[in-house]
């Protein structure tokens, strides 16, 4: 709103403007923002002068009420207003309009009118077009400016932000005014393309430079922006070349899932004009859809364009028909162009056209990818070595996989837990001795139970290997090979540098993997030494209240210590058990195991009576005796911390059912004893409430 004494001045050719406008700008704009310029808090002053009554200090002589006036007063302000717009960067056409007015100067001053990335990030790079006409003494003139925000822009999602600003025009002092309505137009870009399709592994023949990896990390591609977009460097380094011109050489990529691929986009070989013809001109694709198992006949493409030399190269696009379902593609049959450097063959880089499926994600799977392995084995070198990086969640493993290509080494896999120092580990546990199976899929003598960040070594001799291969777990860190002649000492800890295990900086991937059975927690006071020896007394019921399970899952495998002489070839029984309002009740009943002296032992829970699925709050025991009668105890324990343990008499065994209301004793001990859940399948989970639901109405006809 405004009442003026100033002349509205139409722009000359301001309909012509209009319709080139429209033309470029689509009808279906939205104004995002729109102010009438009004002192409201919506506009500004930062440094200068404004007001609707004056201005610089002296009686505006054209009054404007409502309106905001800008202008330098010859001290070196640079007088500006800042409108917070309300909303952020996108990609799209933005179209600015506002009424810009002379207060009385001839000529008019510079003055600055755009919009913002923030307070000071200026989108002019962007801008396609402006109509900003200089108004004469006492009129206005309407400014128009248009911007075109690609999906590439760094300011995409920063503060839109609009500017008005008046920098200091020395003495006599210059002076502007911008009114309304000002507005902000703004039509959102299509959405891009599918992005091309990155590789996320790359193996092929050992070339003379560079390496297979580094035809899909962008080493040498200059400047922002989709890959495809970008130049690739002139050098010889940043690329994979061949120094032979055989049939044999050949490039494997894994896509990272499913793909229909429809193209490939490739930077040609350039090394300067020295070596124009080190390239690549025809070859054949070959597209597997059973991870690399097998592959479709040959299909030759191109002509790709020689290097030029003499600049950076870009990339060139061959499209062929669509392939579906594509995993793996290998790239054989390469013909070089010919010409200076002598017939080498050459790539910069690599891209594919299509559409990705990515891989579903396996968060309890870790290790390096199985195809392509360049060596079988070790040979006669005995080494300690891990690709593992550390478990993503907590979890058992009983098996493992292997990429088999004809060794007969053995093996072991040690866990391994980092201590906190560098390169220190407690060596938790071992797999026992493993032969590779032809089939690559192998059990583990030994169940190996790993927290989060554990890792697992492997010992000796054997396992495919390959050098200089990027693999997506590791990141394509430098790998650390260490010469180990001697196995570690579970229970030991070990320092990778000294004590018979050197470090040796080789970049080697080996192919092998794990598969974590997601276990859910681990509940108790832990399966460590005691300070104090078995309970001497008779039979009881040890109900370990401290620590009770917090989620669903199926109780199995427990743990316990004890290495007290004359302690052993008792019997112990695993149970799950239920509070309620102080009453325990016995859910399910595990495998009475017998115990040893010989320290850690570990049993699986192998349910006999009632049920082994758990769920929030109920707890775990363990009864001193077997289903018939009692004996001593067989747990080590420590006399400290809170009271957390419960001790029920009963020397008549134990049985689903038994409840317990007054405890023997409540005692400030943790008994070197825990329990382990695993995640259950939903249709695990029905079968066991079924059965729940039939025990209860068993125990129901009982009473």
């Amino acid at each position: 709103m405004r009442s003026m004494s100033l002349p509205r001045v139409g722009l000359p050719g301001l309909g012509v403007v209009i319709l080139l406008l429209v033309a470029v700008v689509p009808v279906s704009g939205e104004i995002i923002f729109s102010s009438d310029v009004e002192d409201d808090g919506t506009w500004f002053n930062a440094g200068g002068f404004w007001s609707t009554t004056n201005y610089g200090g002296l009686l505006n002589p054209y009054p404007i009420v409502g309106s905001v006036a800008w202008g330098g007063n010859g001290g070196g302000d640079n007088d500006y207003a800042l409108a917070d717009v309300g909303a952020t960067v996108q990609a799209g056409l933005y179209t600015v309009t506002g009424s810009v007015g002379n207060w009385s100067n001839a000529p008019f001053p510079t003055t600055v009118f755009n919009i913002r990335s923030g307070a000071n990030h200026n989108l002019d790079p962007y801008q396609v077009s402006a109509t900003t006409p200089a108004p004469a003494p006492a009129t206005w003139e309407t400014w128009t400016k248009t911007y075109d925000i690609p999906h590439s822009a760094p300011e995409v999602g920063q503060p839109l932000t609009a500017v008005f600003w008046l920098p200091n025009t020395g003495s006599p002092a210059g002076n502007a005014a911008l009114d309304g309505p000002y507005t902000i137009d703004f039509t959102g870009a299509p959405p891009p393309p599918p992005p091309a399709i990155t590789p996320v592994y790359a193996v092929g023949t050992a070339p003379h430079y560079g390496t297979p990896n580094f035809l899909i990390t962008g080493a040498g591609l200059l400047g922002g922006g989709p890959d495809i977009d970008r130049e690739h460097q002139t050098t010889h380094t940043q690329g994979w070349l061949m120094n032979s011109t055989s049939a044999a050489n050949e490039l494997v990529f894994d896509m990272g899932g499913k793909a229909d691929l429809t193209g490939i986009h490739m930077w040609q070989y350039s090394q300067g004009t020295c070596c124009t013809g080190r390239g690549v001109a025809t070859f054949d694709m070959q597209f597997s859809t059973d991870g690399g198992s097998s592959y479709s006949a040959p299909l030759t493409l191109g002509p790709l364009d020689a290097a030029s030399g003499t600049s950076n190269e870009t990339a060139q696009l061959l499209n062929f028909d669509e392939q579906a379902g594509v995993t793996h593609v290998k790239i054989v049959g390469m013909v070089p162009p010919g010409g200076a450097g002598g017939s080498w063959q050459g790539i910069n880089e690599v891209r594919f056209e299509g559409t990705l499926i990515p891989a579903p994600p396996e968060p309890g799977h870790f290790g390096n990818t199985f195809s392509g392995r360049a060596v079988a084995s070790d040979g006669g070198t005995t080494v300690l070595w891990s690709n593992m990086y550390g478990a993503p969640v907590a979890g058992s493993v009983d098996s493992m996989e292997v990429f088999f290509q004809g060794s007969t080494s053995t093996f072991e896999l040690f866990q391994l837990r980092p201590t906190g120092t560098a390169n220190e580990f407690d060596v938790v546990a071992s797999s026992g001795v493993i032969t590779p199976d032809p089939s690559g899929n192998m059990t583990l003598p030994n169940t190996l139970d790993l927290q989060p960040g554990d890792m697992l070594f492997h010992h000796g001799q054997g396992l495919p290997y390959t050098d200089n291969l990027y693999t997506p777990d590791a990141h394509n860190t430098q790998n650390i090979y260490y010469p180990s002649p001697a196995a570690p000492t579970v229970g030991s800890a070990l320092t990778l540098g000294a004590g018979g295990f050197p470090i040796s900086s080789i970049r080697r991937d080996y192919a092998w993997a794990v598969e974590l059975d997601g276990l859910v927690e681990t509940v108790g006071n832990g399966a460590g030494p005691g300070v104090s020896p078995p309970d001497g007394v008779g039979s009881l019921l040890v109900v370990m209240d401290n620590d009770p399970f917090t989620q669903v899952g199926f109780l199995d495998t427990w743990q316990f210590f004890n290495d007290t002489a004359g302690s052993g070839g008792r019997n112990i029984t695993p149970v799950l058990l239920r509070d309620t309002d102080g009453e325990v009740e016995v859910l399910g009943v595990g495998t009475t195991r017998v115990g040893t002296t010989d320290g850690f032992q570990q049993h699986d829970f192998d349910l006999v009576d009632g049920t082994g699925l758990v769920s929030p709050g109920d707890l775990f025991g363990f009864y001193y005796g077997d289903g018939q009668g009692g004996n001593q105890g067989s747990v080590e324990f420590t006399q400290t911390g809170s009271m957390n343990i419960r001790l029920f008499s009963d020397g008549n065994g134990i049985q689903l059912g038994d409840t317990y209301t007054t405890p023997a004793y409540n005692l400030s001990r943790f008994y070197s004893a825990n329990a382990s859940t695993v995640v259950p399948e939903p249709a695990s989970v029905v079968l066991a409430l079924l059965g729940l639901v039939g025990l209860v109405l068993v125990r129901r006809r009982r009473k």
